[in-house]
């Protein structure tokens, strides 16, 4: 009896860790990350829509046979991610993506030229870098279905790294997909922001006529910032930053012991959409206010806060226009407010309040936030340096007439006016091809770099790329800050900064009055940088801040 008592428990025993193993396998199975497919864009001469739904069951049949990976396609099942990611509302599109445990995202195309079509298929992966693009043309369309069955290959080898006999086509380039970024756990802020990494002052090297006499950051930040500047906020004679992310403005310092140490922090409304930060001293009390230029819904909704060394004061709140400080052409400090499409310069009543002093005429098509005025010749007249919609750099005289427009991109951006909500009500209302959305610019700088009396303009290269298959999604492949000197018909370059692998959120620049030929050089990297697969770890910060100094040997040779 107790022998089979014994027997019977060992069977017990054994069973359970067989259906235990069989658990633990069926989770790892059901939890197994699937390659994404949308349908088929297709564009012919004459109308084919059922070729949508069958390029892409195809190719997702033949390249789950390749790389035995999951794969999930139909438009029962992403219809909603189509949608969203066509709205350009990328955060909702990882949402969902995560939810279907997508590891990869399958974009393909059949565009007809002539008598030959062209395939054409992005690969987008959960990793900071953009897509891997495959392209085919054939002369009919008889053609294609084996075409996609050689493509299904390259894709597996390329992509998952699996090495068929079939393959006999060149291989994309698989630079564009590394590992799986997993999350980290996060950390307080306050802990964080302590450990300073050192950079080597190499990192940017000798351009131009300048050189970097130090370089320090901070370790990576778990904070997904949206906005920064750097100044003497209290007064005290050491620069502080003023960072935005959502819900809340984060101040801190960077030491003289390589140490970027937290001083305060302002809760905001979460319902606000934060678009920039801007310190100026326009009340000459000596320390410098924050203007947090911001929106409630479809409405501009800004505010103002001043920090006197151990508190924040709210000066202003719910400002009915969007702010920025400006000069005017005299090197005044003036504030200017967009509302309803229209700038005014904003004066303050004695209650406090901010009133439209008068309206600003500005070129047609940029916003407050794709301009600054400023005197390039110094002929006592303010230029406009401003930024086309698809992110070209211009120079417009005092009329309004372009005199010089760049063939690079810059102050390219990933934010834009008003809140994620506003920008979906009012999507509900106009088909996909009619959407507009407003993106905003990064921060335009003018100083006086080489103290020559002309200013130089300093801004950031956020090289964007379009996903050609979505009107609102763009994603960024590295970054870099340059600094561009006016030789009265032409920008050139006077210095740049090495690209780096991220998004430049922001960056600022500040003289060394005391010590002329030097300035700091401030910016925020971001390491997400627009990828919608990019959702495995939360978004990661890094705050930099740079002395460089100009090389005079180098320009006394020059002379």
């Amino acid at each position: 009896m107790k022998q089979g008592t014994i027997v019977r428990q060992v069977i017990f025993i054994l069973l359970g860790t067989v259906l235990a193993i069989a658990a633990i396998s069926g989770n790892i199975i059901a939890g197994q990350e699937k390659i994404i497919f949308l349908p088929f864009k297709v564009s012919t001469e004459q109308p084919k829509e059922h070729l949508r739904a069958g390029l892409t069951s195809i190719l997702a049949s033949r390249l789950s046979e390749r790389s035995g990976q999951e794969t999930v396609y139909g438009a029962d099942k992403t219809g909603q991610l189509e949608a969203m990611l066509q709205s350009g509302q990328p955060q909702e599109a990882k949402k969902i993506l995560k939810k279907m445990q997508g590891s990869q995202l399958v974009l393909g195309s059949l565009e007809q030229q002539g008598s030959s079509y062209t395939l054409f298929i992005q690969v987008l992966g959960a990793s900071k870098a953009g897509a891997t693009s495959f392209t085919r043309t054939v002369d009919s369309l008889d053609k294609v279905i084996p075409v996609l069955d050689d493509l299904a290959t390259e894709i597996a080898n390329t992509i998952f790294h699996v090495k068929t006999e079939a393959a006999q086509v060149p291989s994309a380039s698989q630079d564009s997909m590394v590992g799986f970024q997993t999350a980290h756990p996060d950390k307080m802020w306050r802990k964080e922001i302590q450990a300073a990494v050192p950079s080597s002052p190499s990192s940017l090297g000798e351009v131009g006529a300048f050189r970097v006499l130090s370089a320090r950051n901070s370790s990576e930040l778990s904070n997904s910032f949206q906005a920064m500047d750097a100044g003497d906020v209290d007064g005290d004679g050491k620069e502080e930053f003023v960072l935005l992310e959502h819900g809340r403005l984060l101040l801190l310092r960077a030491g003289n012991d390589d140490r970027f140490r937290p001083l305060a922090e302002y809760q905001l409304p979460g319902y606000l959409g934060l678009h920039a930060v801007y310190l100026a001293d326009l009340d000459n009390n000596g320390r410098q206010e924050i203007y947090i230029s911001a929106s409630s819904g479809d409405s501009p909704s800004s505010l103002i806060l001043e920090w006197d060394g151990t508190q924040f004061r709210l000066l202003n709140w719910q400002v009915p226009y969007y702010l920025r400080p400006d000069k005017d052409a005299t090197g005044k400090s003036v504030l200017l407010g967009q509302a309803n499409g229209a700038i005014y310069r904003l004066t303050r009543s004695r209650d406090g309040k901010l009133n439209p002093a008068e309206q600003v005429t500005v070129p047609a098509g940029l916003g407050l936030y794709d301009f600054i005025r400023v005197d390039l010749n110094k002929d006592g007249r303010l230029d406009f340096v401003g930024l086309t919609e698809d992110n070209k750099l211009l120079v417009l005289d005092q009329t309004g007439r372009t005199i010089w427009k760049s063939e690079n991109i810059y102050g390219a951006s990933r934010d834009a006016l008003g809140t994620v909500a506003s920008r979906r009500r009012a999507d509900l209302d106009q088909p996909y091809a009619d959407r507009q959305r407003n993106y905003l610019h990064t921060r335009i700088i003018a100083q006086d770099l080489t103290s020559d009396g002309k200013p130089e303009i300093i801004i950031s290269k956020n090289q964007v790329t379009h996903v050609r298959f979505f009107k609102y999604l763009r994603y960024f492949e590295g970054a870099s800050i340059v600094a561009l000197s006016w030789d009265g018909s032409r920008m050139n370059r006077l210095w740049e900064t090495a690209q780096t692998p991220g998004y430049i959120v922001d960056c600022q620049v500040r003289k060394k009055l005391a010590q002329p030929g030097r300035f700091s050089l401030f910016w925020v990297e971001s390491d997400d940088t627009g990828n919608p697969m990019y959702f495995w770890t939360r978004e990661r910060s890094t705050v930099h801040f740079q002395e460089i100094g100009l090389n005079r040997t180098k320009k006394e040779k020059r002379q």
